[in-house]
């Protein structure tokens, strides 16, 4: 395994951990009463915002390696 393929790895784990966290601190903030009812109506926005900030940060990261390269 090279060494860009581990960092791969432990990007991908740190970004599916901190959903799992961050899935579960949102339920616990519902059960207690912080989160109103009436946001569960809008969750699948929560996936379109994540979605585009997983693209713009690709385009982003990717602009800047060109720019590396002049």
């Amino acid at each position: 395994m090279g060494v860009r393929m581990i960092k791969h790895k432990n990007f991908l784990l740190a970004v599916g951990g901190s959903l799992i966290v961050l899935l579960g601190l949102v339920f616990f903030l519902n059960n207690i009463g912080v989160i109103p009812q009436e946001i569960w109506k809008y969750w699948p926005l929560i996936l379109v915002f994540l979605g585009a900030s997983f693209i713009f940060s690709q385009q982003v990261r990717f602009g800047e390696g060109k720019k590396k390269g002049k």
